[in-house]
């Protein structure tokens, strides 16, 4: 059986110790403590609590301890093996005994000295109950028995044990006590709490109210480290506040300084707690308060305006950053809008760069199997430094405010209580375009950054032609003509210019001499136009001047007919009257050219179109045959081609052979070379 009324108490060390009748403990529980069914909550020291809870000796901490909580069930067991009673009101996660205190705890002592601490055992039940207390052995805690140890505990009545401790050297020592009831065993925590560091640290530090992001705010205090112990300390403490040194040894008796700053990013009041972590386990939590808020810093505008700028050339503005505050302000002008932006950018740098790496390994690696004799550890070692050093200098990147075309001055600075600083904007464009940039102005004092638009228009190079329209009119086929343009540079930088041809039909024709070069300022350049087709038609070209860093190009338009060469006969129809048959009838007359252009021509007579109209007789077709064509035979012309230089004529002669018997009604046919066939008909009639 688990209990025997018999059996002494087990103290551990094989030693059977009961309590003298006249024995009389220094140590008194407190009347009436408070049952906290959950679970227990580690008290939090601020340094003032932590040096008093410290300076309490055993008999102190115990009169201090005003509540007791459910102990821990390791195991349980059969109650019809060690009672009849094996119904009990109390819940099966709760002990029949209530102990008290819940851990035992000696402070403050002297080695080779024993100091005693009560151990009440409650009978929560409403029957008798028996308990037992045992430990394991160990040469400084004894568990002193009450006389009815052995007996059964009436309800609700407490069973006093005393426990002893004497300690060898001022040094912690934990110890268990095993409680055994006749439902469950449970556990209770001895300990015995040494020599400790305390470190004089104020329960609280106030800051100042200061300005946002300001730097410049700190406390120094002067900590003693007045405990009986060396001090092995780290202190911890969260943004925006900054604790130095972080981790350090002090002492008995000895002091140092510590640095705590006040860096707030963010306007309103923060709190937050300065924890003190000792080497033996000891929290102690200091609060920390400040203030931040916006100051009197501004600028003098939130956007400038560049007026039109021509490339590559300057152009400079001010802008006034004013401080009207008792505070000395450090101001950067940034690219991106807050801190959040550029660590978010700094994150997909890295990122980048590590892929990057990765690849840079990879294809080595391919390298290297295909010619093992390449040497992979040292090219594999400097792949690695490099892009250390890359990751190195992209930590420290600052993201300072830089544009290609736009650039503050200065990019920081500092700026004393009550004065004003201009800060010159400078705007150089490179290209003929509108142009926008916002620079953010990252300063102390303003939570906010404090945007700056930068708006401007580069201006290209500007020419002008002594005409942008020309209606060059009717042209003949197969003439070159000549035209003139000048472009005049009305800017003030010099403009390199070129003309594109067209792809169409009639901007091919076109060339222009020279096409591309350079005008300098208040200069001009004459280009030849020269213009030949071999089309007819009309037109309608629009050249493109296009000039550099403009991209508005100087459009020219030029628009004109292309037309034959111009041409008449002397006579409105050849009359051949009544012929012979089968004799030659000769009849002549002049065609003229008109034109400016030599005129390529060729005659022929037309089958087609007339035939006979009044059939006679036939020696050469059938007879029941109504109509006959002519006879290409009939005519001969001579000369049948030839050229007509410009404003000339030629003698046209056309022989006639009649070979039937009719009314002949035809047509003398032109075709001109390049322009087309059957340009005109002249009547022939016999």
């Amino acid at each position: 059986m688990l209990f025997d009324q018999k059996t002494n108490i087990d103290t551990g060390g094989g030693a059977q110790l009961s309590l003298p009748a006249n024995y009389e403990s220094k140590v008194t529980a407190p009347r009436n403590p408070t049952l906290n069914r959950g679970p227990k909550i580690e008290p939090k020291f601020t340094p003032s609590t932590f040096l008093k809870e410290m300076s309490l000796d055993t008999q102190q901490k115990l009169l201090n301890t005003r509540e007791m909580y459910l102990p821990k069930i390791i195991a349980l067991s059969d109650m019809s093996e060690t009672s009849l009673q094996t119904i009990s009101k109390v819940d099966i996660d709760e002990p029949l005994f209530q102990p008290y205190p819940s851990d035992i705890t000696f402070q403050k002592y002297e080695p080779f000295n024993t100091y005693d601490v009560p151990l009440l055992l409650r009978n929560n039940d409403k029957v008798a109950r028996i308990v037992k207390v045992s430990q394991v052995d160990t040469p400084y805690f004894t568990i002193v028995a009450p006389p009815n140890a052995y007996q059964k505990v009436a309800p609700g009545v407490a069973l006093v044990f005393h426990i002893q401790f004497k300690p060898e050297e001022q040094r912690d020592y934990a110890h268990e006590i095993l409680v055994a009831t006749e439902r469950e065993k449970f556990l209770l925590p001895v300990r015995a709490i040494g020599a400790r560091a305390i470190l004089d640290f104020p329960d609280s530090i106030t800051f100042s109210t200061t300005a946002v992001k300001s730097t410049n705010m700190s406390k120094v205090l002067f900590v003693r480290n007045i405990g009986n112990r060396e001090a092995r300390f780290v202190l911890q403490i969260n943004k925006p506040f900054h604790v130095s040194p972080e981790n350090g040894l002090l002492p008995v008796g000895e002091s140092m300084q510590v640095t705590i700053d006040f860096n707030p990013i963010v306007n309103g009041e923060m709190k937050d707690e300065l924890v003190i972590i000792y080497d033996t386990g000891e929290k102690v939590y200091v609060n920390v308060y400040g203030v931040a808020q916006d100051i009197n810093v501004r600028l003098e505008k939130r956007s400038i305006h560049f007026e039109n700028t021509y490339l590559e050339m300057i152009n400079q503005r001010t802008v006034t950053l004013s401080n009207r505050s008792d505070q000395l302000v450090h101001f950067q002008w940034k690219h991106y809008p807050s801190e959040r932006e550029e660590e978010q950018q700094k994150l997909r740098q890295l990122h980048a760069l590590s892929e990057e790496e990765v690849s840079a390994l990879q294809k080595l690696n391919v390298n290297t199997s295909e010619s093992p004799s390449a040497g992979p550890f040292d090219f594999g070692v400097l792949i690695q430094r490099t892009f250390i050093n890359h990751r190195r200098q992209l930590t420290n990147e600052s993201y300072l405010f830089t544009h290609s075309n736009f650039r503050i001055d200065p990019l920081e600075g500092d700026l004393w209580p009550g004065g004003s600083l201009d800060i010159q904007v400078l705007f150089k464009p490179n290209e003929a375009r509108k142009y926008e940039q916002t620079a953010w102005l990252d300063v102390v004092g303003r939570e906010q950054r404090l945007p700056l638009t930068l708006t401007g228009e580069g201006e290209g190079a500007k020419l002008e032609a002594s005409f942008q329209t020309l209606d060059i009119g009717c042209v003949y086929v197969g003439s070159t003509h000549l035209y003139e343009v000048v472009l005049a540079n009305k800017g003030f930088i010099e403009a390199r210019y070129q003309i594109l041809n067209g792809n169409s039909i009639f901007g091919s024709c076109f060339q222009f001499d020279p096409s591309s070069g350079t005008i300098s300022i208040e200069n001009y350049q004459a280009i030849q136009i020269t213009f030949h087709s071999e089309q007819l038609g009309q037109f309608n070209e629009i050249f493109n001047v296009e000039i550099e860093g403009n991209p508005r190009a100087l459009p020219i338009t030029i628009s004109g007919q292309v037309i034959g060469p111009t041409f008449y006969f002397d006579q409105a129809q050849l009359k051949f009257g009544l012929v012979s048959y089968g004799f030659q009838t000769t009849l002549g007359c002049h065609l003229y050219n008109t034109s400016l252009v030599p005129m390529p021509f060729k005659l022929h007579i037309d089958q087609e179109r007339n035939k006979k109209h009044n059939h006679l007789v036939s020696f050469d077709d059938d007879e029941d045959e109504e109509e006959d064509t002519i006879n290409s035979n009939e005519f001969q012309i001579r000369p049948s081609r030839g050229i007509i230089p410009p404003q000339s004529d030629t003698k046209i002669y056309v022989d006639f052979i009649p070979k039937s018997i009719q009314k002949y009604d035809t047509f003398l046919q032109v075709d001109i070379d390049g322009v087309g066939k059957n340009i005109f008909s002249l009547p022939i009639t016999a």
